[in-house]
């Protein structure tokens, strides 16, 4: 027979197997100081997702697949890290002794563009075996495992941000300065709206992008300590913005945001050109991530289309994007 479970969990439950599914996401502010302490607001949204199914092993071993590494590091955390975060020893007991499983996903997040697919599958991967072991995972515990899988199993560089916003799902503004991590929703209905554009090709791993930048904050570099001093503050008057129904200020504060991650950064060509066909058209433009797709403000709103045409005029390929909460048919856990 089959069941599947309703609500908020959105984890569907057939036969012996279990599909747990996480959200790209958009950085809006802040970014990318969460790595450095700071304060950041991201959201994630509905255009794509990854999905992640736990089936009980059977027959044959299945051929390796891309992205196992990521599938394999979840599994590790969940094993090695379990107890630290109160989740417990992944024991055969757990799940009705459902130990022995194979896990395999699919996503259509576009890689490697800024939008968190990889830490989504990741994300995905807790949430389903989360449901296979009978452990309750909480999105904070979700989101500290995805970052221990990422940085302490597979040597990634990574902040906090994309797992805490996608283990949360919708708005937040999130505050990295304690290691209580700090979030706060916000009113989706407050933000402008906007359009995302991205690189067709594969990009660079963020990771990679991230190690100078690291290398010269740790030295004391005094241009990238200013940076990521300010980047909070940039943060946090967005946040007040939004709240006050000040989008002109909030577009400012994106401008500022990419200006100011520019003055430190050596770019891509494609990802400067995404900005500046952006700005000509009166938009305030920023990454969405570390490179590979920028999320794009309109002075108004009557001109996303002619944004959106702009964008595909030029190669790039757009969306919408609509804030997407865990208490979204199949949103996440």
């Amino acid at each position: 027979g089959s069941s599947r479970r309703r609500g908020r969990r959105s984890i569907h439950v057939v036969m012996e197997s279990i599909t747990a599914i996480a959200r790209p996401r958009v950085g809006l502010l802040g970014n990318p100081s969460d790595g450095y302490g700071g304060r950041v607001m991201a959201f994630t949204f509905d255009a794509f997702s990854a999905r992640v199914t736990v089936t009980e092993r059977g027959g044959a071993e299945p051929d390796p697949i891309p992205g196992a590494e990521l599938l394999s590091a979840a599994a590790q955390v969940l094993e090695q890290h379990g107890d630290a975060v109160g989740a417990g020893p992944m024991t055969p007991s757990r799940g009705g002794g459902r130990r022995d499983y194979v896990l395999s996903f699919e996503s259509d997040i576009p890689r490697q563009v800024g939008m968190a697919g990889s830490s989504a599958i990741i994300i995905a991967a807790l949430r389903a075996l989360g449901a296979w072991f009978s452990v309750t995972l909480d999105p904070m515990t979700v989101a500290r495992l995805a970052l221990w899988a990422e940085t302490r199993i597979l040597g990634i560089s990574a902040g906090p941000q994309d797992r805490v916003i996608q283990a949360h799902g919708g708005v937040l503004d999130m505050d990295f300065a304690s290691s209580r991590w700090e979030v706060a929703p916000v009113d989706p209905g407050s933000l402008p709206p906007m359009v995302l554009a991205w690189i067709t090709s594969p990009g660079v791993n963020s990771g990679v992008v991230h190690d100078d930048i690291r290398q010269r904050f740790d030295a004391g570099d005094p241009e990238v300590v200013q940076a990521m001093a300010t980047f909070p503050r940039l943060t946090a008057d967005g946040v007040a913005c939004l709240r006050g129904g000040d989008v002109d200020g909030f577009r400012a504060l994106m401008d500022r945001n990419f200006d100011q991650r520019a003055s430190i950064w050596t770019l891509a060509e494609d990802d400067l050109a995404m900005v500046r066909l952006g700005r000509e058209h009166g938009a305030a433009v920023k990454f969405c991530g570390s490179g590979g797709a920028v999320v794009a403000v309109p002075a108004d709103p009557s001109g996303l289309a002619e944004l959106e045409s702009a964008y595909a005029a030029a190669g790039f390929a757009t969306a919408r994007p609509r804030v997407c909460g865990l208490d979204e048919p199949g949103a996440g856990s």
